[in-house]
């Protein structure tokens, strides 16, 4: 079946982090699909058999050892503990005697390899979520393959990796200690960055052994915290120099780590606090490969998804699209890990994960120094450089990004923003005795200060040229670039499109037109597509260029369409109201107001509320300029419902607005179809005949012309005819039951009884339970143009049809 459910669909619906309108989706889903619901079947008893596990072997740590074995009489056969040793796999040459946790993929044990006597950490990949989903395994197999190609002091070594009849599993070294979330978490409540090296280094200690054995050997003894066995220099001034040091040094052993998988052209594609365990002999040590991708092979990602964490994932990924993630994406969330060690939250905090991801594309995190201002200016400085929008504006390296954060240790200038003379100079004076600085600052700083000001004095003017100089070529640069993304979008090359107007955002990250022209580009490309993500990411860019200028009625009309075609009628609403707000007073946006009426009535109409609808569009058609057939034919389809006595006059507006309307001729008929004062059946299967000759409509309307041709045969006395066109607008997706009306008045003329009975009792089982009553409607709006399914249409059709078959059987 197509779409199936993933394992991520799965733990989010068992987490409860699934909106109402999702979970539905999820349950239709696993009613309707025999092996997403034996997978979730599966998926369900692994968790079970881990729950039993961590309960009966690790208690409330998740780094206990526990033994799976029991005296006589220590426990039932149905206790929590009995059940996990049932449950736990049996691997050849293995010995499981504890549970360490659940990993991004499969299950974490303690375990002890009976070959060497030696403890490991064995992560397994049940054999039942195996053989529900061929991809998992694949996915397994690249992490096992991919990390075991690496030996660095900074990785977690693979030992071992096999199969067995109960699982596929890897083995890997045992790191005693906690992953760096855990630790950022205790750091932040126990207000680390301002602790002194003896009580950091204690602080540490507790993190990382806290769940451990209690007699496992400690580096911490004395103030060292730099994991090399040597004791760092403390020679900084302030207590937040101790957190700032190990924080850096923490980060620079990643970065070596991560530089080396590069050179083994392997991409980790999932850097995050969470995959970084800080030991208890002062390493941090890179895990889980689960994610990463060899640069020699095909992209494993699926178009329009994307891998890893949502807040640390890298722009690039999150734009989830097909194009190549480099090196560089491992180096932008290593800065968002960084941000967080730095700062204690998130650089993008918040739950909502679309929320989130369109924060990751369009804004810049907040300065670490304004959410807490004993963050030193240099580590601000390579965060945020790390965490640069594109990727080319980023660390060309991870080791370049390392061996910025050793300079600050060692109180060099940094790379990132190479600091001027008189920066250079007190970097200089620091790295020297107290005495000396009394009295080597006092005279350098009064010689070189006002030697920099003349200096600075004498080549503004030439400054101020070269910059103007620049200023216009970037001008005229991004001119360019945008007119090719527009030659490129007009084609409907998008991918290419996309590029241009991502190269202008790395120009210009304030560009209000390459945010706008994006996001219309993709609300043009989802009319293509139908993905609704597109969508999701054409509200983000809008949302950019609103936050740049945030008066231009055009971005906000354009918003709120995009909202009407994700159902979000509300919203939609508040954004063509604000359109208009902001376009009465403006003479430049006469000619658009129609049109922001016009979405706004029909906005309403969806929204239930066809009064409000109806004087909208009736504003909307009295300012008209141009033809805008389109609003006279929306205010017949209301008129249907609210006052048939006008319906004909208002479709004429359409007529004169546009002669070749296929809306108008469509709309035009149904009048002539529904209106006692106004019934025509002749002139509607003309107004059909004439619809049908023109251009292809899209999807929506040509159902809806299939049926009404259906019924202006129907009314014609054509009842062979009115049958096949009703069929067929059956096929293309229609709603069934007027169109099974239609049949069964056409089935009673060609003296079919008992065909016509059974069209009847079909139309009975599929009657919409919002069209039950007279005046209920529903409202669409294909292409803009309101459509109202009326209760009154189809009560008329089913009481006629019951009519005609009690006749025919007198």
């Amino acid at each position: 079946m197509p779409n199936c459910l993933t394992l991520t669909d799965f733990e989010q619906y068992s987490a409860g982090r699934l909106d109402a309108e999702a979970e539905e989706r999820f349950r239709e889903h696993i009613d309707a699909c025999d092996v997403c619901r034996i997978s979730f079947d599966r998926f369900k008893a692994d968790q079970d058999f881990l729950d039993d596990a961590k309960s009966a072997l690790s208690g409330e740590s998740e780094l206990a050892e526990a033994s799976v074995g029991s005296s006589p009489g220590s426990s039932s056969p149905s206790s929590p503990k009995s059940r996990a040793s049932r449950h736990l796999p049996r691997i050849d040459g293995y010995r499981i005697t504890g549970v360490l946790g659940q990993g991004g993929m499969g299950i974490v044990y303690r375990a002890v390899q009976d070959k060497l006597n030696r403890t490991v950490a064995l992560k397994v990949l049940p054999a039942m979520i195996g053989a529900a989903s061929p991809s998992t395994v694949a996915r397994f197999r690249r992490e096992a393959m991919a990390a075991a190609r690496l030996h660095h002091i900074h990785i977690v070594p693979i030992y071992d990796f096999g199969e067995s009849p109960d699982a596929y599993f890897y083995a890997m070294e045992l790191i005693v200690g906690q992953p760096l979330n855990l630790v950022i978490k205790s750091f932040a409540k126990k207000n680390a960055a301002q602790a002194s090296a003896a009580r950091l280094s204690e602080m540490l200690m507790d993190i990382t052994v806290e769940s451990s054995d209690a007699s496992s050997p400690s580096f911490y003894s004395g103030v060292s915290l730099d994991g090399s066995g040597t004791v760092a220099d403390v020679s900084m001034t302030g207590r937040a120099r101790h957190y700032y040091r190990q924080a850096a040094l923490w980060m620079a052993d990643t970065a070596d780590a991560l530089h080396y998988a590069h050179q083994q052209k392997i991409i980790h594609r999932d850097v995050k606090p969470a995959n970084l365990i800080v030991s208890t002999d002062g390493r941090i040590m890179v895990a889980d490969f689960g994610l990463a991708k060899s640069t020699n092979e095909e992209s494993v990602t699926m178009t329009g998804s994307f891998l890893g964490t949502v807040r640390y994932v890298s722009p690039e990924q999150a734009m989830a699209r097909r194009i190549p993630i480099d090196h560089r994406t491992d180096i932008y969330s290593l800065g968002a890990t960084m941000y967080e060690l730095l700062c204690f939250q998130p650089a993008f905090p918040g739950t909502d994960e679309k929320m989130v991801l369109s924060a990751v594309i369009t804004r810049d995190p907040t300065s670490p120094r304004k959410i807490a201002s004993s963050v030193p200016h240099e580590l601000e400085t390579i965060c945020l450089k790390a965490m640069e929008k594109a990727p080319d504006m980023r660390y060309p390296t991870a080791r370049a990004m390392g061996e910025d954060l050793r300079r600050y240790m060692e109180d060099l200038p940094i790379e990132a923003k190479p600091p001027g003379p008189v920066t250079r100079a007190i970097k200089f004076v620091r790295r020297r005795k107290a005495a000396t600085i009394a009295t080597t600052a006092s005279v350098f700083l009064a010689v070189a200060v006002p030697s920099l000001i003349i200096i600075n004095n004498m080549r503004s003017e030439a400054f101020r040229q070269k910059a103007e100089a620049k200023r216009l070529e970037l001008s005229a640069k991004i001119e360019e670039t945008l007119q090719q993304a527009r030659t490129y979008e007009r084609i409907g090359d998008w991918s290419n499109a996309a590029s241009k107007y991502e190269e202008v955002i790395e120009y210009d990250p304030n560009s209000f037109r390459a945010f706008h022209n994006y996001a219309g580009m993709l609300k043009d490309q989802y009319n293509v597509s139908q993905d609704p993500a597109l969508l999701e990411f054409a509200i983000a860019y809008s949302a950019k260029a609103l936050s740049i200028e945030s008066d231009h009625p055009h971005v906000w009309n354009m918003k709120g369409v995009m909202h009407k075609k994700l159902g979000e009628f509300e919203k939609a609403i508040t954004c063509y109201k604000k359109a208009i707000e902001l376009a009465s007073d403006n003479p430049d946006f006469r000619d658009p107001m129609p049109a922001f009426h016009e979405n706004l009535g029909t906005a309403h109409a969806l929204n239930g509320n066809v009064e409000e609808a109806r004087k909208h569009l009736l504003h909307a058609g009295s300012i008209q300029r141009g033809k805008c057939e389109t609003i006279w034919c929306s205010l017949t389809s209301i008129d249907l419902l609210l006052d048939r006595a006008t319906a004909a006059s208002r479709i004429e507006n359409a007529f004169e607005c546009d002669r070749e309307s296929f809306f108008a001729a469509l709309v035009r008929a149904r009048v002539r179809l529904m209106c006692s004062k106004h019934l025509d059946p002749t002139g509607a299967l003309k107004d059909m005949e004439f619809a049908d000759r023109k251009a292809e409509p899209g999807p929506a309307w040509k159902r809806l012309l299939e049926r009404m041709i259906g019924l202006a045969y129907l009314r014609n006395d054509q009842p062979a005819a009115a049958i096949d066109h009703a069929f067929a607008a059956i096929k293309a997706g229609d709603m069934k039951t007027i169109n099974h009306l239609v049949i069964a008045l056409a089935k009673v003329k060609t003296g079919d009884r008992f065909g016509a009975r059974q069209a009847l009792d079909d139309a009975r089982v599929h009657w919409p339970t919002e069209l039950l009553q007279p005046r209920d409607y529903l409202a669409t709006a294909p292409e803009g143009v309101l459509w109202l399914e009326l209760a009154d249409e189809m009560l008329a059709l089913q009481a006629e049809a019951d009519k005609t078959l009690a006749s025919s059987a007198g």
